[in-house]
């Protein structure tokens, strides 16, 4: 049986030097079961993706620094978007979809991001707040060639800024908040060592990428374990047990809405 996690492993290290130590470690271990597609990704794959997706960005004349968004469902693309930007060194900014038209456009504009990765899920919502803009910020689809394909990039260190996200702006405009690498590994660790997480532990991540709980603790929390994590693209009541079952979850975080859905929820047998 695996030893629960201690933050000395994380400790001085980058999010990008903890997806190489995982992947030197275990190649071939489940990190992500996306569970939409029914697709696997290994520690080994999503190392590839995020080297291939970084140095793609590197291609396409955007700096080291500079502000990379991302409006997406949850799942295998969303979350090589996030850790490819964060093992580049650029500055993932995270783009609530619930948060209106208005509310996106302000962010795109406030953030300066260089690009904005989009889905079928996003791509409308996203053509409209972008058009809002004077100068609009080009949207690119997450496709499979932008996680694919050779290329590296040069070491991150763990105090470089990582992630961007912006208050829900319930009194006056959203305020962004900058995050480390290091504050966003910390931020899994701490959920890990809480719950005594190891390398044997499966997490179902039903919180949005965008929501810090969804990345720092959901996405976050089994890497810096070594375990793995399932994540459909959104919560659902009807399907939340089977997906624990099926996906055999040892643990998930969710908001006091959710229990109270799942609480009131008996239709579902079993």
């Amino acid at each position: 049986m695996s030893a629960p996690f201690t933050m000395a492993a994380i400790a001085g290290l980058s999010v990008r030097g903890m997806i190489d130590r995982r992947a030197d470690e275990t190649p071939d271990k489940p990190f992500l079961i996306d569970s939409h597609r029914g697709e696997t990704v290994t520690y080994g794959a999503m190392r590839m993706a995020a080297r291939a997706f970084a140095h793609r960005l590197s291609e396409e004349g955007v700096q080291r620094g500079d502000t990379v968004a991302y409006a997406m469902a949850n799942g295998a693309d969303a979350a090589r978007v996030i850790l490819g930007c964060l093992y580049g060194g650029y500055l993932a900014t995270a783009v609530n979809l619930v948060s209106g038209s208005a509310t996106i456009s302000y962010v795109l504009k406030h953030s300066g991001a260089a690009l904005v990765f989009v889905d079928e899920t996003s791509h409308d919502l996203l053509t409209e707040a972008a058009a809002a803009l004077p100068t609009r910020p080009r949207l690119v689809p997450a496709r499979a060639d932008w996680f694919e394909g050779t290329g590296d990039a040069p070491p991150v260190a763990a105090d470089t800024d990582g992630l961007l996200m912006y208050t829900s702006g319930t009194t006056g405009k959203p305020k962004g908040v900058v995050l480390t690498q290091a504050s966003l590994l910390a931020g899994g660790g701490n959920a890990a060592l809480a719950h005594e997480l190891t390398a044997e532990d499966r997490a179902l991540c039903v919180l949005p990428l965008y929501h810090i709980n969804g990345l720092c603790v959901t996405l976050m929390g089994p890497l810096a374990s070594g375990g793995s994590v399932a994540m459909p693209r959104k919560f659902s009541v009807s399907t939340f047990w089977d997906r624990v079952r099926d996906h055999e979850c040892s643990w998930f975080s969710v908001v006091p809405t959710q229990i109270s859905y799942l609480l009131h929820h008996t239709e579902a047998p079993g």
